[in-house]
């Protein structure tokens, strides 16, 4: 186990080692890269190994940063950059480990679908968040991230990171974690499918934006070729124009200044490049004054000599030697300035005049400055000599054509492809920028593409140079390779899950399946063990059955005998207590008036004790029938069980004045007079319940539910405490005495019992001063049409 030091100093190395190969996928311009894989790395890290490894990632992205940007020129500005950066990949990877530790604990992420998917999203695409804003932000704050590219950087850095955690995070956990069945089968089923799937994606990507690069480059070089050809086109068509108007003097006996504009104006139009032509007319010494007072007399009575000293126009101050004075120029208007000066007192003109002469063909001159020319634009002077031959002409001297070189080049490259593109016309012949035609947009700073094109111009050799930034040649590129890159990788990473899903699972299984073999084993020596016992076990069962057989049997005959008694103790008891109710008769007839009010008090108590033990007597006997009584089931309209009822209690229902409501009642499969005997007791305790000098009110509803129905007898009588309501329908069980309300206290638990004997059920709902419900259940199917009300 390596010390935390070493781990430390591990993790710095691993992570600076996987930055710097992954910028070389970096998108231009700035830093961020298609994937990152130190933000996997050390996620991973830190889960595993706890907090205390981030100085490694703080020490690593230093490094890495430090190494591939660091500017000898601005090393203060480098450390700083490194340093935010490495902040914010520091503080990114302590914020995933936290947000993981938040919500899943510090438990092992194991094998659980959810478990893992929530690891890659809080440490991924959220946590991924920090250090793709801070990284962008620090280039852009210290100028090394063009504003328009801010959010094209920060999207790439967010997926590069992203991904990171993505492909890289189950990889590493699963070599981190411990106490693996089989680790290295388990390793490998994952890092060798997921290293090959990745590397593959990375080799297509570099072929696919190695093929973009070189249409990019085909693209432009394209544009710079038609450029240069299209240059060199306008410059032989110059020529042709000086030479047509060469041959006009040549072909001339006579030219004065209205015949050299018209035939000049039409030169021009078809070149409008051109930002003149002229004739210089060559003078010997002492010829000057000759000269100027000949072009006087032409009509251009201002008309004088200059030339050129100390870099300025000045007016000739003797006629001692030869010249080469300017005398038409077209057209005249806004090259004025140029009409009667010295071309020979320019130095880089003289060197283009003698070669014209001397080899009778036009030759350009050096950039020089027009002196019509307001601004510091070059221009360039093409020179034909005329006059000079064997054959006598009119006048000697020398063609041009002049050139601003600024307005030809804009001409060719405003609006066309090779639009922004920075651009360099050099004469070869002069270093320097001495030599600069033109210059024109912004100079690559490196990473760009730049393209050379030689330019022949009057014995002249230019060189036309073209340069693309790298930041257009971004603008310039599609999406299909990064679109591919991300695409590939997000897949990788699916993949790469589903691998560390699966592989879990099988490893789960493998774990439960050798623990339940374990667990078998053991389980099966117990059975082994017990096996023995078994054969003693079921020689006791049987015994024991055969005892509960014996002890059943005696208990049928005992419980039978009992039943008897019941019905013969009730049936036997009621012989006496009829002896006892006629004597009690016959005293009271036979001394009438001689009794005192003690002695019919006494009589009375005598003779309602008699009606209650005769009444106990008939209900203990209806218990006994009904232990063995076999049901007489047939279709039974409960509205006419309940006007059968309501017969038998007549005389209570008219001495009490009971208002009795029957809604819808159904048909039951039933025993008809047991069921008469169960309303009959509900009725009866709901006119007998009542509090003194109130009329009794009962009402009976029926609602089908479950394969049955509910009737429910409902009244508005005394009630009773909730912990009574299970108790009235026990034998003998009563709530008040026969001096408050007579009875035996045997209907409810007679009703109990005959709706149990249909498969029913009943229970009681109370509440004190406000009535009962009694409710029961019997099986049963479609109501019969709507009863009547019956009231008495």
């Amino acid at each position: 186990m390596l010390t935390p030091i070493f781990q430390i100093a591990a993790l710095a190395a691993a992570y600076a080692l996987s930055g710097r190969l992954g910028l070389l996928l970096a998108v231009p311009p700035g830093y961020a890269t298609a994937i990152w894989a130190g933000s996997g790395i050390a996620l991973a890290a830190m889960l595993s190994r706890g907090y205390g490894l981030w100085p490694g990632v703080l020490l690593g992205s230093m490094a890495v940063n430090l190494w591939t940007g660091f500017d000898s020129t601005a090393a203060l500005r480098s450390f700083t950059v490194a340093s935010a950066i490495a902040a914010g990949a520091t503080l990114q990877a302590l914020l995933g480990v936290a947000l993981v530790r938040r919500v899943l604990g510090e438990q092992p992420v194991g094998h659980d679908e959810r478990r893992v998917l929530l690891l890659l999203l809080l440490g991924g695409p959220i946590a991924c968040l920090l250090n793709a804003t801070v990284g962008t932000a620090t280039l852009w704050s210290h100028g090394l991230l063009p504003a328009q590219f801010w959010w094209n950087n920060f999207g790439t850095w967010w997926v590069g990171d992203t991904i990171g955690v993505l492909v890289f995070t189950p990889v590493l956990l699963v070599w981190l974690e411990p106490q693996q069945l089989r680790p290295w089968r388990r390793r490998l089923s994952i890092s060798l499918p997921m290293l090959a799937m990745f590397a593959a994606v990375v080799v297509l990507f570099l072929l696919i934006s190695q093929r973009e690069q070189q249409r990019i480059s085909m693209q432009y070089q394209a544009a710079a070729t038609d450029i240069a050809e299209e240059l060199q086109e306008s410059l032989q068509r110059m020529q042709l124009q000086v030479a047509a108007l060469v041959a006009y003097f040549n072909n001339s006996t006579s030219i004065d200044r209205q015949s050299f504009q018209d035939f000049s104006s039409t030169l021009l139009a078809a070149h409008p490049n051109i930002q003149g032509l002229a004739f210089s007319q060559s003078l010997a010494a002492g010829q000057l004054d000759e000269f100027v007072a000949e072009v006087q007399a032409d009509g251009q009575a201002g008309f004088r000599v200059r030339e050129m000293r100390a870099g300025q126009l000045q007016p000739v101050s003797a006629d001692d030697r030869q010249r080469v004075v300017i005398r038409y120029i077209a057209p005249e208007s806004g090259n004025e300035s140029a009409i009667g000066f010295d071309i020979s007192s320019n130095p880089r003109v003289v060197p283009a005049l003698a070669a014209a002469r001397s080899a009778n063909v036009a030759r350009a001159s050096a950039p020089i400055r027009l002196v019509q020319e307001a601004g510091n634009s070059a221009g360039v002077v093409l020179y034909s000599p005329v006059g000079f031959g064997s054959e006598p002409a009119a006048v000697s001297g020398y063609v041009s054509g002049v050139l601003r070189v600024t307005d030809l080049l804009h001409s060719l490259i405003d609006g066309g492809p090779a639009a922004g593109m920075a651009v360099r016309l050099q004469d070869q012949g002069i270093a320097g920028s001495a030599g600069l035609l033109y210059a024109g947009g912004p100079l690559a700073a490196g990473g760009g593409l730049t393209f050379r094109f030689p330019v022949q111009f009057g014995g002249r050799n230019w060189e036309l140079q073209l340069e693309i930034a790298e930041s257009r040649l971004f603008a310039a590129r599609s999406w299909q390779a990064w679109s591919l890159l991300a695409a590939g990788l997000l897949l990788t990473a699916t993949f790469g899950v589903f691998l560390l899903l699966l592989t879990g699972r099988s490893e789960s299984i493998a774990r439960l399946v050798a623990e339940r073999t374990e667990r078998l084993t053991a389980v099966n020596d117990a059975l082994m063990d017990r096996e023995a016992s078994m054969d003693r076990l079921v020689r006791e069962l049987r015994s024991s059955e055969q005892r509960l057989r014996d002890t059943a049997a005696h208990l049928a005959a005992t419980n039978q005998e009992l039943e008897q008694f019941a019905y013969v103790a009730s049936h036997d008891l009621k012989a006496p207590l009829r002896t006892v109710a006629s004597f009690t008769q016959l005293l009271e007839r036979r001394l009438g008036d001689q009794l005192d009010a003690d002695i019919t008090e006494y009589l009375s108590y005598i003779r309602r004790g008699v009606n209650n033990m005769h009444e106990l007597t008939d209900d203990l006997l209806s218990m006994s029938r009904l232990q063995n009584i076999e049901l007489q089931r047939e279709t039974v309209a409960l509205s006419q069980v309940m006007q059968q009822a309501q017969q038998q209690l007549a005389a209570d229902i008219v001495s009490s004045g009971a208002q009795i409501q029957v809604a819808d009642m159904p048909i039951v499969e039933a025993d008809r007079s047991l069921l008469v005997q169960v309303f009959q007791n509900l009725l009866a305790n709901g006119i007998k319940f009542q509090p003194p000098g109130q009329t009794p009110q009962i009402s009976i509803e029926a609602r089908g539910e479950q394969d049955g129905w509910q009737i429910s007898v409902i009244d508005n009588g005394i009630g009773m405490q909730p912990e009574h309501q299970l108790r009235i329908f026990k034998i003998f069980n009563r709530l008040h005495t026969q001096d408050q309300y007579p009875g035996t206290g045997l209907g409810l638990a007679l009703s109990r019992k005959i709706v149990e004997l249909h498969g029913g059920h009943i229970r009681a709902e109370s509440e004190p001063g406000k009535g009962t419900r009694i409710h029961l259940w019997l099986p049963g199917r479609a109501p019969e049409p709507r009863a009547r009300l019956n009231a008495a």
